[in-house]
């Protein structure tokens, strides 16, 4: 045990636990179990969980200036949140899916899934979409300044638009045809 800056208390047992406790400037917790469960938190100027158990779950999480939430689980899933100055979210589970998400200034939704799809979006100052699958599609949208349509399919067509200022339609087939439109 050590006292005046920061105390520390040590101690282990016959079944395996271990405790290690920091305070004054900033408590520190470090629990281990003869399961496997870990916990570690600060605190003062930004708390911090940390959480092992023996299914392989985790958790992670800093508060004050901005929070952050970390977790995994023994079938994959992973949970990553940020807050105050921007959110985001990634969460992937055993079946391929990802979602990551940013807020505030301008929001980002990327998710993915075991089947190949794709999305992309972006908002505030401009909203972008951009969505593939598995059959080969693709869509990125612009919207506020200047619309932006593009898709992709696996047949070969491709729509390009473009809108406000002078819409431009590009429409190409597999069987070779092209149609090219100006306007305003």
């Amino acid at each position: 045990m050590k006292t005046n800056r920061g105390s520390t208390l040590l101690q282990k047992t016959h079944r395996g636990s271990t405790l290690l406790q920091k305070t004054n400037r900033g408590s520190t917790l470090l629990q281990k179990t003869n399961r496997g469960s870990t916990l570690l938190q600060k605190t003062k100027r930004g708390s911090t969980l940390l959480l092992k158990t023996k299914r392989g779950s985790t958790l992670f999480q800093k508060t004050n200036r901005g929070s952050t939430l970390f977790q995994k689980t023994n079938r994959g899933s992973t949970l990553f949140q940020k807050t105050n100055r921007g959110s985001t979210l990634l969460q992937k589970t055993n079946q391929g899916s990802t979602l990551l998400q940013k807020t505030n200034r301008g929001s980002t939704l990327l998710q993915k899934t075991n089947r190949g799809s794709t999305l992309l979006q972006k908002t505030n100052r401009e909203s972008t979409l951009l969505q593939k699958t598995n059959r080969g599609t693709t869509l990125l949208q612009k919207t506020n300044q200047r619309s932006t349509l593009l898709q992709k399919t696996n047949r070969g067509l491709t729509l390009l638009q473009k809108t406000n200022q002078g819409s431009t339609l590009l429409q190409k087939t597999n069987s070779g045809s092209a149609l090219l439109q100006k306007t305003n």
